[in-house]
Parts: C-alpha cells; structure tokens; sequence
C-alpha cells in the first residue's frame, strides 16, 4: 500500500443541503466574483416524532465570469446544494471595536443544484433527491 500523501490529499470537504435564502455575488475592483450563502442540513422529523437538530454551514466562491464563484450566484432559497469539492477556510477580522473574530466557512470548488425549488412551492420537511 502506497502511503504518500501530497497537500491536496487534505482539507476536502462534500456536503449536501437546502438553501435558506437566495445566494449573493458582489465583485472586487479586479471584477472577481465573490458569491455566498449558506446552506442547512438535518431539520426534518424523526420517526419517534422528535426533530433533527438543523446545521448551518456557510458558503462562499470566487471567480472571473463563468467560474464557480458566479455560477453559484444562480442558487435560490429552498434548492438543495451539493457541493462536490469544498476546502474549510477560517476567515478573521477585527470587529468594529477592535476585538478579533474569525469564522469557519467552505470554500466551494465544485457544486451541483440537484433540486431547484419550484417557484411558489412550500417548504419541504425533508431533503430528498
């Protein structure tokens, strides 16, 4: 068995989930597209009646015209994700009052829409695909 790992062999992440609202593109000066939203897993109902707890993760792309970081941008609220190749990235910054801060987002490489919500559909209370 060939043990040799290179850096590319860590850091990957796959996650699958539904929209919570449309995702936003805004763009630097150099016209790189920078697209976010997040995306949650779990929430629907459990046999015994109970629900799953939800997850929020969020997600963010870059890219000039046509790369991921615009076509993401197409995502509405209530389409369900899957993001085939992510990497975690923590962002920091100082708050308005100095205090350091920093959050862990994905960093998407790769997704797919599998499920786009039907315009004027209701909520579903599960993930099915």
């Amino acid at each position: 068995m060939n043990n040799s790992w290179t850096k590319d062999d860590f850091n990957k992440v796959a996650i699958i989930g539904r929209a919570g609202k449309d995702f936003e593109t805004r763009f630097t000066a150099g016209g790189v597209a920078i697209t976010s939203g997040s995306i949650a897993t779990g929430g629907g109902k459990k046999k015994d009646g109970g629900n799953w707890p939800t997850e929020w993760f969020d997600l963010k792309a870059f890219g000039k015209e046509g790369d991921q970081g615009e076509a993401l941008a197409d995502v509405k609220k209530g389409d369900t994700v899957w993001v085939k190749v992510g990497r975690l990235v923590q962002e920091r910054w100082d708050d308005k009052d100095g205090k350091p801060r920093s959050r862990v987002v994905i960093k998407v490489e790769e997704f797919e829409i599998v499920k786009a919500k039907p315009s004027g559909a209701q909520d579903e209370d599960d993930l099915s695909f």
